[in-house]
């Protein structure tokens, strides 16, 4: 009999525990995390850096990836994580298009002055990473420019009060599957899907 008292105070300690809001622990019998650990976002993932205008990098791909010693030891001007992108929208893939719409936080960030209306990057190179490994760079260039660049564009402008980053895979219009697939990982389809950002075109 004193076994079975023991037994139930030990069950009635238990279930008072957790009626008082405590967090529930780890599933030690599956390893599966607490609610709080599922819940906590983890590591950034996702990295944009914008850079400050040098001119045009180039034409082409090739020619714009060589220009990388005349701005890598450039400090970003504006730094963006996954945090900073409230949807990420997007066509089928390959897509040539691909949409970023910022945190009211980010876009006074990267909109530095709202009365002229530039940017921080000021038709600057910009370079997109996942998790450390570079995925593409581009240049930051207005919608209507002139220049035939034939590799990543970011065009900064604003939609409802947010700013959007507008990256098309080359300026004036879609380029071929290898420019597309370039800028239109699946890495970043997938991080935004399970953040529930994604938007399908």
């Amino acid at each position: 009999m004193q076994l079975l008292e023991r037994n139930a105070l030990a069950v009635l300690i238990l279930s008072l525990a957790g009626a008082c809001g405590g967090a529930p622990a780890a599933n030690h019998a599956t390893g599966a995390p607490s609610a709080k650990a599922a819940a906590d976002p983890g590591p950034e993932r996702l990295e944009i850096c914008l850079r400050n205008g040098i001119g045009i990098l180039g034409y082409t791909y090739e020619q714009a990836l060589q220009s990388r010693a005349r701005f890598e030891s450039e400090p970003c001007v504006a730094r963006l994580t996954e945090a900073d992108v409230v949807e990420y929208r997007v066509g089928d893939p390959p897509s040539g298009q691909v949409d970023l719409v910022l945190t009211a936080g980010a876009s006074a960030l990267v909109k530095a002055d709202p009365d002229s209306g530039e940017d921080v990057c000021m038709e600057g190179p910009f370079v997109v990473s996942f998790e450390g490994r570079e995925l593409f760079m581009g240049q930051c260039y207005l919608r209507m420019g002139a220049a035939a660049l034939q590799f990543p564009v970011m065009h900064i402008e604003e939609e409802a009060g947010r700013v959007v980053l507008f990256i098309r895979d080359q300026q004036g219009g879609a380029g071929g599957e290898e420019s597309k697939r370039r800028m239109d990982p699946p890495e970043l389809r997938q991080l935004f899907a399970e953040l529930g950002r994604l938007e399908k075109r």
